[in-house]
């Protein structure tokens, strides 16, 4: 798993950097493009050193570099969502089968879920899309804003 957040975190710079140069874009946005590696994986390694290693390994935040360079950082915003809210419903599904195999007697599932797929399949998602933050908002604010709307206009009395 090392190898490959290392090969994929080199592949996906090389490919920075080529198009980089052969688009001949300014400096602003390679900083830019460059910070897209670590920021996606800051609030993994922000984890995984605030717990310990007991919420996230190490290799999370590792993927997570190559994958920011890899689909910039809207894209790796909107993967990092797709990663949470997959796995948090996945493994809401993980929590009840372990509590129905358990009263049942049968086999349980592990206690540890890889988080290494979610964050692949959140950032193949983002990649294949190409929707960023500002569609997300923009779909988030379409579903919720005939909900939200009303309750923060009675609140607020507009």
């Amino acid at each position: 798993p090392d190898q490959f957040s290392a090969f994929l975190a080199a592949a996906a710079l090389v490919r920075l950097v080529t198009l980089g140069f052969a688009s001949g874009a300014p400096a602003s946005s390679w900083w830019l493009a460059l910070s897209a590696g670590p920021l996606m994986a800051l609030p993994l390694f922000l984890l995984w050193a605030f717990s310990r290693g007991r919420w996230m390994g190490l290799g999370d935040p590792k993927l997570a570099l190559g994958l920011g360079w890899l689909v910039g950082i809207s894209g790796g915003v909107l993967g990092l969502f797709l990663a949470f809210l997959i796995g948090a419903i996945l493994g809401g599904g993980a929590v009840l089968w372990n509590r129905l195999a358990r009263r049942r007697g049968g086999l349980a599932l592990g206690s540890e879920v890889p988080f290494a797929p979610y964050l692949a399949l959140g950032a193949v998602i983002a990649f294949s899309t190409g929707w960023g933050a500002p569609e997300i908002l923009a779909a988030a604010d379409a579903l919720t804003g005939p909900i939200v709307e009303p309750i923060i206009f009675k609140i607020y009395g507009l």
